[in-house]
């Protein structure tokens, strides 16, 4: 019987470990609650507020079990869509620190495909600025080629008007002249 419970409190043992269980400390704690006051934020679509708590735990708390989610939602957060302050170049650091922690293969997979979108994504911006720029560039051109098209085109008319004026002139002094020389011929 003693046997039994011996070899009950051993096996009790060798299954639960028989280090006592870990209490969470201070920094824990205090790593959790921001990470719950992350959390809320992001609930309620405030990301800027939600990313700064989440670099705050990371940069404060490096060694606390919620540094590796801090980082990834900081990375997610820093590029979403409805954050009015999103930074492809801030999400790209962020999950560059994420894909240097230890992750699985998965994982870094996924989060090497978000890297690689990010920087296609940061690549057509930025060729979509510049051709804005050409757009804009041309658009000022042809305004002023425009300006300049109207006014040759109202000085076109202007000789055009000056050219009639002129042949009528024209005609009139060659009646003159013809009124004239008909004259001497009679006389």
């Amino acid at each position: 019987m003693i046997r039994n419970c011996v070899l009950a409190i051993l096996c009790t043992i060798a299954i639960g470990g028989c280090t006592p269980l870990r209490r969470p400390s201070v920094r824990d704690v205090a790593a959790e609650l921001r990470m719950r006051v992350a959390d809320s934020l992001a609930t309620v679509s405030l990301f800027q507020e939600a990313v700064g708590e989440y670099a705050q735990v990371a940069q404060e708390f490096p060694n606390s079990p919620f540094y590796k989610t801090a980082v990834l939602k900081a990375a997610y957060l820093s590029s979403h869509p409805r954050n009015s302050t999103a930074s492809d170049s801030a999400s790209l650091t962020w999950f560059g620190l994420y894909l240097a922690l230890p992750i699985s293969g998965d994982e870094k997979n996924r989060i090497e495909m978000e890297i690689s979108l990010l920087n296609r994504l940061i690549g057509l911006k930025n060729m979509v600025a510049r051709q804005k720029v050409q757009f804009d560039s041309l658009r000022f051109v042809l305004k002023e080629r425009s300006l300049e098209l109207q006014t040759r085109s109202g000085q076109l008319r202007d000789l055009e008007a000056q050219l009639k004026q002129a042949n009528e002139e024209l005609s009139k002094l060659r009646d003159v002249d013809i009124n004239i020389s008909n004259h001497r011929i009679k006389k």
